[in-house]
């Protein structure tokens, strides 16, 4: 069995046989004196010598009383423990009440797990019939009804994942035909205008599938729902958080931001 505590408050009957050099110190050597542990009645560091070692018989320690006495460097404490049978008594009996809330609080824990688990059970149970009756329609040629807001949901934003991959490609494709409609040379000009009648091609089939390409304007304010900033550069003339440079546009699908548009914003110098 471990070693009992000693605990602050609790009440101890001591015999104290205090030496320095061989030679009894009277002042701390008093017999049957009452203690309340925690106090330093006797001197200050002796209770904490006794709750450091704990429930014991007897005890031996050494204290520097050099602050009392010049002398008194390395006191010698010899103490007999008359309460050790009480105080043993008293710890088991807390030991055991401690014993018993510790089963009671597991047996409640036992029980609220087994709730759980049988909940549980019922659970999956019931996840295990589902499956089973919609396997049976299946197999049955049973038609499942979906809500029609589920299936309007479905055909809105069905093809989210295509224009989601298609818009970098496009996005490319686009800039490339603008900055040829853009060059000097008639010829490419002229190259790139077939692919200026793809591109609006591209955009009618978009629009009719609830694609909208929304182009910021340099100069606008920063929009959060449709753009996101990748950048700043410092304009004392401009208003902070204009728009400076497009480097991409939005794309929404159905009111749904499926690719914002990416923009660099101005901010004063510091």
């Amino acid at each position: 069995m471990s070693k009992l505590e000693v605990k602050n408050g609790d009440i101890m009957r001591l015999d104290i046989n205090a030496f320095c050099d061989n030679k009894t110190i009277g002042e701390f050597s008093p017999k049957s004196i009452e203690i309340t542990i925690g106090e330093e009645k006797i001197v200050t560091g002796f209770d904490q010598e006794i709750i450091k070692s704990g429930l014991l018989k007897k005890y031996n320690f050494h204290l520097d009383l050099s602050s009392i006495n010049p002398d008194y460097k390395k006191v010698k404490f010899e103490v007999i423990n008359k309460s050790f049978n009480h105080i043993k008594k008293l710890r088991e009996q807390e030991l055991k009440a401690q014993l018993i809330k510790n089963n009671l609080e597991a047996q409640k824990e036992l029980i609220l797990l087994k709730q759980k688990f049988n909940a549980l059970e019922n659970i999956n149970e019931t996840l295990k019939d589902k499956v089973r009756n919609l396997t049976n329609e299946l197999n049955e040629g049973k038609r499942i009804t979906v809500p029609q807001e589920e299936i309007d949901k479905i055909k809105l934003y069905a093809l989210q994942k295509f224009f989601e991959d298609f818009s970098n490609p496009y996005s490319t494709f686009k800039l490339a035909v603008e900055s040829g409609a853009q060059s000097n040379d008639q010829s490419v000009k002229t190259y790139v205008g077939g692919f200026t009648m793809l591109l609006n091609m591209l955009e009618s089939v978009f629009s009719k599938h609830g694609l909208v390409i929304e182009k910021p304007n340099i100069g606008d304010d920063f929009d959060p729902k449709t753009q996101k900033a990748i950048d700043f550069v410092i304009d004392n003339d401009a208003e902070p958080g204009k728009i400076a440079k497009i480097n991409s546009d939005a794309y929404l699908l159905n009111g749904r931001v499926i690719k914002y548009a990416l923009v660099v914003l101005t901010k004063k110098g510091e």
